[in-house]
């Protein structure tokens, strides 16, 4: 699996990679305010990939969970779960487990909308994919001048790297769902309950078509 650099800052040129920034842009399918990709975990149905990633966050507090995962639309989900940032587990960040969150969700996203993130993936090939944000330099870039489609961006860009190891895995032949099942959610808890149990087997379609 390919490994995620949490230090380096690169810079990218925007016409020699798959940048993404606007959900309804080219590559827009990749960020996670998307709020036409809803999840399900069992019996569990999750409006989008950042309502779960914001919810992962408090694993000792299944209420405030719920709130998050309660609330309509992607962004708004991440503010309100930002009204409750106090109650952040202590391992989030110094135990890596945003970073663990991160990879399952776009994980699970890409296991259960083959048909749309495979093609996506497939057209990146030979590309770095960026995130482009307008504050956030860890989970994205930066434009170096400050504008929105300045050329050059700046970042550690983790969200990217991990569509990127994403990619790699699926080149290599590796099915979607098997790709799940392979992602370390070790701590990562759900309304009191291992996020692993909630994981089920996802039906995909052959995958090996969809990068030729």
């Amino acid at each position: 699996m390919k490994t995620i650099d949490l230090i380096t800052t690169k810079t990218y040129s925007r016409a020699s990679c798959a940048v993404f920034f606007r959900t309804r842009k080219q590559w827009g399918e990749l960020a996670n305010p998307h709020n036409d990709f809803p999840l399900a975990l069992r019996d569990e149905k999750i409006l989008s990939t950042e309502h779960l990633y914001q919810a992962l966050r408090f694993p000792e507090h299944p209420d405030v969970q719920r709130i998050v995962m309660g609330t309509t639309g992607a962004i708004p989900a991440k503010r309100k779960a930002y009204e409750h940032i106090s109650l952040t587990t202590k391992q989030w960040v110094d135990g890596g487990m945003n970073v663990r969150a991160m990879k399952v969700v776009t994980a699970l996203k890409l296991a259960q909308y083959p048909d749309t993130i495979l093609p996506i993936l497939a057209a990146s090939e030979g590309r770095d994919i960026v995130e482009q944000s307008s504050h956030d330099d860890f989970w994205g870039a930066r434009t170096l001048d400050g504008t929105e489609k300045g050329e050059q961006l700046s970042g550690v860009n983790v969200l990217g790297q991990i569509w990127m190891s994403h990619r790699c895995a699926i080149e290599s032949g590796q099915l979607p769902a098997k790709h799940l099942e392979q992602q370390d959610t070790t701590d990562l808890m759900l309304y009191g309950k291992p996020l692993s149990s909630f994981l089920h087997a996802v039906e995909t379609q052959d995958v090996q078509r969809a990068l030729i």
